[in-house]
């Protein structure tokens, strides 16, 4: 009767220790799962010219999502652009910034220039409008960007318009970035040059991408034909462990 007695505490004290390790481990896949869920993503881009004596000139924007942030200015996502020239007497052979769309009668409207610019998720369509500048006429220009594998989710597409080049339906060109690796054109040297990133749900499209040569014309250079592998998600990862955590449950109330 002792040792019955003894081997049925051991039992209990063995069903709580698993019980208190399941519920644990169920917390903690609770926990993995919604910090897997949070939705943010940065993009730097990186904009280059050469000067005449052929030194590369180049300048870095960033644009992204962020859960807590918004389409206004925000202090903690978001930082100004520095567009004037170091020297005074000579103006900047390039600029390139994000010109958020602010309300005038705002406090925001002192940053009308951007060089990061962070975004909250929302339901519609996203847009940064990128503004190339102050680049000599003939000159390359080259925009490209690093995209982190896996980063939008799944039916969204993240395209480069150049608002300036239409293709032979009349419509503004566009790049795919998780497809292409970087945009280039020539400068006409006539003013702004106007692109806008667009981060929308729609089912993904071939890229447009210009031809030939010329002021204004717009080539791409692909990174690859093949869809990023985006590998299974970390939800899926601790789903399928739960079976494991529950046969290891079942064992010990059996046992009890």
């Amino acid at each position: 009767m002792e040792r019955l007695r003894l081997k049925n505490q051991n039992n209990r004290s063995r069903f709580k220790t698993d019980s208190y390790i399941f519920l644990c481990t169920v917390a903690f896949l609770f926990f993995i799962i919604s910090l897997s869920s949070a939705y943010a993503w940065k993009v730097p881009i990186e904009i280059t010219t050469s000067a005449d004596t052929g030194e590369k000139i180049y300048t870095r924007v960033v644009a992204g999502i962020e859960s807590g942030a918004t389409d206004g200015f925000d202090n903690i996502w978001d930082a100004p652009a520095l567009t004037n020239s170091p020297d005074p007497e000579k103006g900047p052979l390039l600029r390139a910034f994000f010109s958020p769309k602010l309300s005038t009668t705002s406090k925001e409207s002192e940053f009308n220039t951007l060089w990061k610019d962070i975004r909250g998720p929302v339901k519609k369509n996203v847009q940064w409008d990128l503004v190339i500048d102050s680049v000599p006429e003939g000159k390359d220009v080259v925009v490209s960007w690093i995209m982190p594998q896996g980063m939008l989710k799944a039916g969204e597409r993240l395209v480069l318009r150049d608002n300036d080049k239409v293709n032979v339906d009349g419509v503004p060109v566009e790049t795919d970035v998780m497809q292409i690796s970087n945009y280039m054109f020539v400068s006409d040297g006539e003013g702004p040059r106007s692109l806008s990133l667009v981060l929308s749900g729609g089912a993904s499209e071939s890229a447009s991408s210009g031809g030939g040569s010329g002021f204004g014309c717009g080539t791409v250079k692909a990174a690859g034909n093949k869809p990023p592998d985006r590998g299974a998600s970390l939800p899926e990862i601790m789903l399928l462990l739960l079976p494991l955590v529950f046969l290891r449950l079942r064992t010990a109330v059996s046992k009890y």
